[in-house]
This record gives structure tokens, C-alpha cells and sequence, in this order.
């Protein structure tokens, strides 16, 4: 995004859930905290098409894009498109 590669750091230190937790915990805990080392977080009800949203699905917490009114997350067979409302969103800096 915008020429940078934020995910250089985290390729490649988990291949599970239960590594991908453990990475997040290393990277300060949450979602939220490892996104603010990259992004810029905006108010939730400005937040645009190309914003990262984080929602609740199913339980968890995960990231996605927003696009076309929805939030855009990575499932087991591809992108899953959710129409919640976001717990906060960010913007590429």
C-alpha cells in the first residue's frame, strides 16, 4: 500500500491460528494495536471505501476492507463479505 510492504515482518512467523495469535501477542496484543504501527485510525462513521474495518464474526475479531458498503474478510475459501457495522477502521497513512 502506497509503496510500502507492512506485511514484510509478519511473512512467514505463523502457518496456523494458534501462531497467528501468538504473533498478534508479540506485536502488541491485539488487532487494533498492531494496525496502529501501520495505519492511521479514522472515526468509524467517515471511514471509506479501501479503509481497513475491524468486525466481529462468528466470535472473533478480524480485519477487513471496505467495499461497497461491506466489509471484505479473508475466509477458508476466499474473500466473505460481511454487513455489520465496523469497531473501528483505519486509513493508509
Amino acid at each position: 500500500m502506497c509503496g510500502e510492504d507492512f506485511a514484510k515482518d509478519w511473512r512467514g512467523t505463523y502457518r496456523d491460528e494458534r501462531g497467528a495469535k501468538k504473533a498478534l501477542l508479540r506485536g502488541g496484543g491485539s488487532l487494533e494495536k498492531v494496525l496502529a504501527r501501520y495505519l492511521d485510525e479514522v472515526p468509524v462513521k467517515l471511514a471509506q471505501r479501501g479503509d481497513i474495518a475491524i468486525v466481529e464474526n462468528v466470535g472473533s475479531r478480524c480485519a477487513g476492507v471496505i467495499y461497497a458498503g461491506a466489509v471484505w474478510v479473508p475466509g477458508e475459501s476466499g474473500l466473505v463479505c460481511l454487513r455489520v457495522k465496523p469497531i473501528s477502521a483505519w486509513r493508509v497513512r
